[in-house]
């Protein structure tokens, strides 16, 4: 028995309710208080607004002009820190179809907004937007298919990339 009445009250030091760093009781009622720490990391949400599969069928017209302006996706940026989009291509050339098996990527050609150069693709990413925190900013981007005369009848396609950061 000698060796449970140690035990015993170890026990009752234990369950002896114990205050609160910061608490205060007043006629009956204890009020405490305590921290809430919330960290957040930098989030990031990249979406298009349609989908991702681009047609270009160019006419006798538009190989003649060595080009085409085809309508395209647009990125839509969310994030809570600055913010940068860049494009790029996932390989160094389309793929062909019965076509041309070295065609370029850089025959597509990029332009983020309604005015400006439009650039060349390269599997080198390329800054295509720059932004601050934001709720939702759409990235409006123009596409341009260019056409040579070595470029045999055939299906093309590549993979466009497009890679959010934050800076």
């Amino acid at each position: 028995m000698r060796t449970q009445l140690p035990l015993l009250a170890l026990a009752s030091i234990l369950a002896v309710p114990q205050a609160l760093s910061g608490q205060s009781c007043f006629g009956g009622t204890c009020q405490g208080a305590t921290m809430v720490v919330a960290t957040v990391g930098t989030m990031l949400r990249l979406s298009l607004d349609r989908s991702p599969t681009i047609t270009a069928t160019p006419t006798a017209r538009d190989i003649a002009a060595g080009y085409q302006d085809v309508t395209g996706p647009s990125p839509r940026v969310r994030a809570n820190a600055p913010w940068r989009l860049e494009v790029s291509s996932a390989t160094g050339s389309w793929d062909a179809a019965a076509g041309r098996t070295d065609k370029p990527a850089s025959d597509l050609e990029l332009r983020a907004g309604v005015t400006g150069s439009y650039l060349p693709l390269s599997t080198t990413p390329t800054v295509a937007a720059v932004g601050t925190p934001t709720s939702g900013t759409s990235v409006l981007m123009a596409y341009r298919a260019h056409y040579e005369s070595q470029d045999a009848p055939g299906t093309y396609s590549m993979v466009v990339r497009y890679t959010l950061t934050s800076r």
